[in-house]
């Protein structure tokens, strides 16, 4: 009646950025050489131990109950610069070599412990209670000055009552309805960059001065079997709000700051998502497959950020599509194809050009630069994000053993799908190009079980 399932667990995420310039200008010595080299490290190093148990004391509960402890050492962001000057012949070099925007490395404590029961009320009603206990806490670290800067985590942090619930309740033989509702605290922050350029992702802990996420979230369902259950149909909406997010400042930029990480955001950020999905699945016969469909906001609102209104989030994903067909031709042979579709990330990009007023240099000569302006943020969308996945499979049965070999193909038809947008001068004129990472990959694999 009871299970057990141990797992240790080590993780190591890092995102470094490293590039160089390097320029040359003539004069009348001879060439000045200048070198710009810049290194940006941030990450986060996980080391963890769980236990989960699953206990059946009879038919009508199945009840759930485990415990975990994680250990996070965060090294938020370091970025060195190395920067250098080779003069002509006759003159002093210059070289510096620094290490800007050292935020100090922090250690952090996480454990939790959760218990679920998964009930049958009655023959129509079934439901999953449970609670989530979580307990958090920054080590000392050995550095005064980091120990300064990160400050403490009050009392009442330490601890976080989570309580989930769902029940589903069969209408009939063909039709369920499900609802359910969560409350949840994290405490590692996401920080993303969603302006215009290199995108960066870096993990930072919860602090005083920048205390844990919270939110709850509330779903509703209906499903209904057709046609003798050889397909499935679901809607399902949700709603969730979200409090204590945290984001960049306005116009900061980490790769030329050399703030700290925690005087960058703006902390106390309002969220909410919800949407609605469309779900049809053909779950029997020689082809089988589902389509899905949501509309979905998600939505971030700061008192310093955006004039304090509502604005579309970096991940904000308006309409997302998907497609997936597989088909039995026989024992040995069947094919399957994926095609996905999603509207691209909301960013801040200009949205229109002003001239500066007249400025006079030292030798009486007039210049005028021009001026861009932003506009609201995350008001523009990259382009659209879609591709084709498709793969054919040969299946061989021994007396002992299996064999497959798959022939397949990502990004099919070869779409440029963009990472990141970034602007440019192409013949004197301002442009804006993107990055895309991923063109079509074949692959092909041989699999044996035994």
């Amino acid at each position: 009646k009871l299970f057990s399932n141990t797992t240790l667990t080590y993780s190591r995420y890092s995102f470094h950025t490293d590039f160089g310039i390097a320029s040359t200008q003539s004069t009348t010595s001879g060439n000045e050489n200048y070198n710009l080299n810049f290194c940006y490290l941030s990450g986060i190093e996980d080391l963890g131990a769980r236990i989960d148990f699953d206990y059946t004391p009879n038919p009508n509960h199945d009840i759930k109950f485990g415990s975990s402890y994680t250990h996070h050492y965060f090294f938020p962001g370091e970025t060195n610069l190395n920067f250098s000057i080779d003069y002509p012949i006759d003159s002093q070099d210059i070289n510096l070599d620094t290490t800007l925007n050292f935020s100090g490395n922090t250690n952090v404590d996480e454990m939790f412990f959760y218990f679920e029961d998964n009930v049958n009320i009655t023959n129509r009603l079934k439901a999953n209670i449970g609670l989530h206990i979580g307990y958090y806490a920054v080590s000392n670290n050995t550095s005064m000055y980091t120990q300064g800067l990160l400050g403490k985590i009050t009392d009442r942090d330490n601890f976080s009552f989570q309580p989930r619930v769902s029940a589903r309740y069969l209408l009939n033989e063909d039709w369920s309805i499900k609802a359910s509702y969560a409350k949840m605290q994290q405490n590692i922050h996401l920080l993303s960059n969603s302006s215009v350029g290199f995108p960066s992702d870096i993990w930072v802990p919860a602090v005083e001065s920048v205390p844990s996420q919270t939110s709850e979230q509330w779903a509703a369902n209906v499903t209904t079997q057709l046609y003798n259950g050889q397909f499935e149909l679901s809607l399902e909406s949700y709603y969730k709000t979200m409090n204590n997010l945290i984001t960049y400042k306005a116009g900061y930029s980490n790769l030329e700051s050399t703030e700290d990480w925690q005087n960058a955001v703006e902390s106390g950020g309002e969220g909410e998502s919800y949407g609605a999905e469309f779900f049809l699945q053909k779950k029997k016969g020689a082809t089988t497959g589902w389509i899905g469909y949501t509309l979905s906001w998600s939505n971030r609102k700061f008192d310093n950020i955006n004039f304090g209104e509502w604005y579309p989030y970096k991940y904000d994903r308006r309409n997302d599509f998907s497609l997936v067909i597989s088909h039995k031709f026989n024992e040995r042979w069947d094919i399957g194809a994926t095609w996905v579709y999603g509207t691209g990330n909301a960013i801040t990009f200009p949205q229109t050009v002003y001239l500066s007023m007249p400025q006079i240099s030292w030798d009486d000569e007039i210049s005028v630069s021009s001026i861009e302006s932003y506009g609201n943020r995350n008001s523009t969308r990259l382009p659209s994000y879609h591709r084709l996945d498709f793969a054919i499979n040969k299946h061989s049965k021994k007396q002992n053993w299996s064999s497959t070999w798959t022939l397949g193909c990502y990004n099919l038809y070869n779409r440029k799908n963009p990472w990141f947008a970034y602007l440019d001068y192409e013949n004197n004129n301002r442009v804006a190009k993107q990055v895309s990472l991923f063109p079509i990959l074949p692959s092909i694999s041989y699999r044996i079980q035994f």
